[in-house]
């Protein structure tokens, strides 16, 4: 069994889940999630372990501590994302033969909170400053380091550290970077809202749903919230309810005589329209926005064309743009980064924004102890990890990978 040191929020010791090996303590076994051709995610992801070899001298050591899954990871999988993984040669370790591998792969998922479990002596900045052991980081690139695994060599200067950690959780600041992020930037960066405008957004119970669900609340905007039917609608609906959501509407609804009078009932303009989904759906809420509002386009997970119709432009001045938070990190310096995070870091402080619902998907047992707290940690049995990260692949609920 595995010992638990003394870190925040009584994460289990980072080298202790880390290492797989009695090697030295540079020479570090991980357990990554990789692919070797673009697919069917639930098909063409493997749980292998990876010999990383030596730290490096300029680069960092990173132990993971969660992982969120997000479809834009599932779609660099399967090659159709714009921004491709970068190829790695990693020497793949058979455990039953001690056997080696060279092996060209991928190193499944962007999006992390890990922890510096050491530092190579020639080793730089990271994009925000001086790292230490022991502090937390986010990756800043999409694609150059791989997520899905236990640990990691990554250059410093690839790293944004995490210096407002104080009563966060590894889950609070592991899914800040991608869908609280764009939840915050499409209220702030599409059109200026005033108090009591409505924003009518699909795909309300995403992660990006939730988030902009109650900044939206915490900046005087009021929601309307479009969710696809299902049997637990009204558990659902008193979530998302609780989370600030104004109305909410049945996405096969949308076009009913009772969503139309309600609608033409409203005290304020719907200024904003987020869509997620696409298909004809999505087009139904441009019926209930104002003159001169804009369609902002995130994703589309219904994988339909968002076909508008002419009248739309012409009678109705709606804009149609795409929004994508990569482009946003781009454009932005990470002073810029920084501040908004800390921003939503604060409201998480404060109990005034709720991190996304997510569901573990544990690559390692968690042991109680004596009080009920963990104890010690056990790996997974690999081949059964293997097996739950596939089926975490196909899995319809948000879920996100623990390390610790």
């Amino acid at each position: 069994m595995l010992k638990l040191s003394k870190l925040a929020s009584s994460i289990v010791n980072p080298r202790s889940v880390a290492s797989f090996s009695t090697m030295n303590p540079s020479r570090i076994i991980t357990r990554s999630a990789i692919f070797t051709e673009h697919g069917n995610p639930s098909d063409v992801i493997k749980v292998k372990e990876v010999d990383l070899g030596d730290l490096p001298s300029n680069k960092v050591a990173l132990k993971m501590l969660i992982s969120p899954i997000n479809p834009s990871d599932k779609n660099q999988v399967q090659g159709v994302y714009p921004i491709k993984k970068v190829k790695s040669v990693l020497t793949i370790v058979d455990s039953k033969t001690n056997s080696r591998t060279e092996t060209e792969c991928y190193v499944g998922g962007n999006e992390s909170i890990a922890e510096v479990v050491e530092i190579g002596p020639d080793a730089g900045e990271s994009g925000n400053g001086k790292v230490n052991v022991g502090d937390w980081v986010i990756p800043m690139s999409t694609g150059d380091v791989g997520t899905w695994t236990t640990d990691a060599f990554a250059d410093p200067s690839s790293l944004v550290v995490v210096r407002n950690r104080e009563g966060l959780t590894p889950e609070q600041v592991g899914s800040v970077r991608v869908n609280a992020s764009t939840a915050y930037r499409m209220l702030k960066d599409i059109v200026s809202l005033n108090k009591g405008d409505y924003v009518i957004q699909n795909g309300a119970n995403s992660g990006v749903g939730q988030v902009l669900i109650q900044l939206a609340k915490l900046w005087g905007y009021r929601t309307i919230n479009v969710v696809r039917d299902r049997d637990d609608f009204e558990e659902m609906e008193k979530f998302l309810k609780g989370l600030g959501a104004d109305i909410i509407i049945k996405e096969d609804q949308l076009n009913s005589d009772e969503t139309k009078a309600m609608m033409k009932a409203l005290d304020a303009p719907v200024r904003l329209g987020i869509n997620c989904i696409g298909g004809k759906p999505s087009v139904l809420m441009t019926k209930y926005m104002a003159n001169g509002s804009y369609f902002a386009t995130y994703g589309a997970m219904s994988k339909l064309p968002t076909s508008i119709p002419a009248s739309t432009f012409i009678f109705k001045d709606i804009r149609f743009v795409g929004y994508w938070v990569s482009r946003w990190y781009k454009l932005n310096p990470v002073e810029k980064w920084v501040e908004m995070w800390d921003e939503l870091f604060d409201y998480m402080r404060q109990g005034k924004l709720q991190y996304q619902v997510m569901e573990p998907v544990d690559w390692v047992t968690r042991n109680p102890g004596k009080d009920g707290s963990t104890a010690s940690v056990t790996p997974v049995d690999i081949e059964a990890l293997e097996a739950r990260v596939a089926a975490s692949m196909d899995s319809g609920k948000k879920q996100y990978f623990r390390y610790y």
